[in-house]
């Protein structure tokens, strides 16, 4: 074969020594910096500047040609992102998969893309938008991800060649020294991480509870304010140089969770201000906490009208100061007592009785006389808060062990775990499950199925998390619940001859009465949704998101405002925290029910779901047994009210006696 000496030439990359040259037939051939190969350009030094350069070319010809399209404005936004995606980019983008693109030249794609984009929705950088939105609007993704999917995708067309292909051989050390975990693999790795990270959360709360029954919550409170604004301030410093910055991210966290939950744990405390509405104001607490996730797409959203990721968060920070100094000047340093356990001495001065008419005493005498009648119609009053608060001022002094071991706190553990388990199977699942419910765990499912799914699971787990709102709006309702007709448990402020009567309801019996409604419509509401889970509709899940949401609200509230009308307040914080506790650590099995849905069952949620449902019955035992426990403290009451009615009738007795026995003592005047 005749080689042409004038068509040859030659190129070396990464060349050390350029001295060498390369002959043909005695002549020497020509050396080039560059060529175009298949029509790609290959540059010595290594570099892709030139391809990239020839690709935003190719991109801006192909723009040009539907420009009519994309620029006119009577045409939307989405249909001009779906024309630039069909005809611009695959252009742009053609063969980059196997090019080594630096930052720079990425950086010069974004660049083009976004010019283009301008262009056709008629924005300049003088409106001042943010690149993010243009996107958005136009439906369009980053260019990076793109290339990074093309890549992966060139990457499997490699690794589905024969084992002798050219290919391979480039591939020898990456699959020596990497083990590519399968999809599967990488859901059980993400699941036990949230398992983990869950119970952490939950289980802290048992020292916090403990440390906040024996200082109060005011140093618990100053502590985490301290911890939350440290780990913004340590979020805003590594932004601005994410590079090297970056590991910081792992203590901003971890300072973060811990100060977060400090502030939340201590402001169960607060309820305790509001008397009769305790409950309520507890459950908008809890309810505020379960939804504190949407905080985050606000944060976006700020974000993408064009304020600063630094600013954002040095405001934050700011914030957090601000909550510092409230506690460090508002909160008192002793804890905040439950309503019932304030006790009230009010002082009279007598220094005026019987000061005139010393000799006569008839002064003396009417006065001593009214008094004494006053005390012995008080009497019965007396006698009937002796015997109503007795458990009350019981409760105050009881030992915590007598409260831990208490049948009411027992079944709510059982409850409260059943619960636990329930809600955050499902949180961890619900992908999967959203997933199976488009595929049906057909491993051979074609390739526009699995789009749909992943489009789907997309869709439906940002409207989850939207949802979260609703732990705040829903909340109160069972704190209300909880509150039903407990003014009526105060003493009446009419006066029947210059006394108050006696309240309407008995407080204990009306506290056991609201908790047993407010479990059994929570339970209802979750036996609802162990029943949509089970069927196999994909808007229906709209309702099962409805449902969980409202339940992790409720529950909480529920328990907490149990322990508020059940226990003393200086037990609320450490039993919390032991419940939470054994919550968490019965929670933990989600991770190997997660494992086996994934195995054995192959995706398919249904007989987890239906376990589950069975499981969650065991809930209604919790009322049960208040309901039982109920029906005891009427009988006592009843026994007590019959014991206060003999010992008033006896006491009325007395004092009609008592007049004419002070007559027959009083002294005959002339005797004086």
């Amino acid at each position: 074969m005749k080689v042409s000496h004038s068509k040859t030439e030659y190129m070396c990359v990464n060349e050390r020594d350029g001295s060498g040259t390369v002959r043909l037939q005695g002549e020497e051939v020509k050396k080039v910096q560059e060529f175009k190969y298949l029509g790609s350009t290959v540059q010595s030094n290594g570099e892709c500047g030139k391809e990239v350069k020839k690709q935003v070319q190719a991109g801006w010809n192909g723009w040009r040609k539907v420009s009519g399209v994309l620029c006119d404005r009577k045409i939307s936004a989405r249909i001009k992102g779906k024309v630039y995606k069909t005809v611009v980019r695959p252009a742009m983008l053609y063969g980059l998969e196997t090019v080594s693109l630096r930052k720079r030249q990425e950086s010069e794609l974004e660049v083009a893309e976004l010019k283009m984009l301008r262009f056709s929705l008629g924005v300049t950088r003088l409106d001042r938008i943010r690149n993010e939105y243009i996107r958005g609007t136009a439906h369009v993704g980053r260019l990076e991800d793109k290339v990074r999917e093309a890549r992966l995708r060139w990457f499997g067309h490699v690794q589905r060649r024969e084992k002798n292909e050219t290919e391979h051989h480039v591939n020898v050390s990456l699959e020596e020294s990497n083990v590519w975990f399968s999809c599967v693999e990488q859901e059980e790795i993400l699941n036990l991480g949230f398992t983990i990270g869950s119970f952490i959360i939950s289980a802290a709360t048992l020292p916090l509870g403990i440390l906040m029954d024996k200082y109060g919550p005011r140093p618990l409170r100053l502590l985490g304010s301290s911890c939350f604004a440290f780990s913004v301030m340590l979020i805003a410093v590594a932004a601005y140089d994410p590079s090297i910055l970056s590991p910081l991210i792992f203590i901003a966290v971890s300072f973060n969770g811990f100060g977060g939950i400090c502030l939340t744990f201590t402001s169960l405390m607060l309820p305790n201000m509001f008397g009769n509405v305790r409950s309520t104001i507890l459950s908008l607490m809890i309810g505020s906490y379960a939804s504190s996730a949407v905080t985050f797409p606000g944060v976006k959203l700020i974000y993408d009208l064009g304020v600063s990721f630094r600013l954002i968060f040095w405001t934050w920070a700011g914030l957090a100061c601000l909550v510092f100094l409230n506690c460090l000047l508002n909160w008192p340093v002793e804890p905040f007592p439950a309503p019932e356990e304030i006790s009230y001495i009010k002082k009279v001065k007598l220094s005026g009785v019987a000061m005139d008419h010393k000799v006569t005493g008839d002064r003396c005498y009417s006065y001593v006389t009214t008094v004494g009648q006053g005390m012995t119609k008080k009497q019965v009053l007396d006698e009937y808060k002796q015997s109503n608060g007795a458990d009350e001022a019981n409760q105050g002094s009881q030992p915590f062990r007598r409260s831990v071991c208490s049948p009411i706190f027992l079944w709510s553990l059982i409850t409260m775990a059943m619960t636990q388990l329930r809600i955050i199977f499902y949180m961890g699942a619900m992908n999967k499950m959203l997933e199976f419910l488009v595929t049906h765990g057909d491993p051979s499912a074609p390739e526009e199925l699995v789009k749909e799914a992943e489009e789907q699971v997309s869709f439906y787990s940002s409207v989850f998390g939207t949802m979260q709102l609703l732990c705040l709006l829903t909340s109160p309702l069972i704190g209300y619940i909880m509150d039903w007709k407990m003014k009526e448990c105060e003493e009446d402020s009419g006066l029947v001859d210059g006394e108050k009567r006696p309240p309407k309801r008995d407080r204990k019996i009306q506290k056991l009465t609201n908790a047993i409604r407010a479990f059994i419509f929570t339970n209802i509401l979750l036996v609802l949704f162990g029943i949509t889970c089970l069927i196999d509709n994909l808007p229906l899940q709209l309702v099962t998101f409805v449902l969980h949401t409202v339940v992790r609200g409720f529950i909480h509230s529920c328990c907490g405002g149990l322990y508020a009308a059940v226990y003393p307040s200086n037990h609320f914080g450490t039993l919390t925290g032991l419940q939470s506790l054994l919550s968490a650590l019965f929670a933990l099995l989600q991770q190997p029910l997660f494992v086996y849905m994934l195995g054995p069952l192959k995706g398919d949620p249904y007989w987890i779901n239906f376990g589950l449902l069975i499981f969650s019955l065991v809930g209604f035992l919790l009322p049960g047994y208040l309901f039982y426990h109920r029906r005891q403290l009427i009988k006592q009451k009843k026994v007590r009210d019959q014991a206060a009615a003999d010992q008033s009738a006896g006491a009325l007795n007395q004092s009609a006696n008592g007049p004419e026995k002070l007559h027959a003592d009083e002294p005959d005047t002339d005797e004086a």
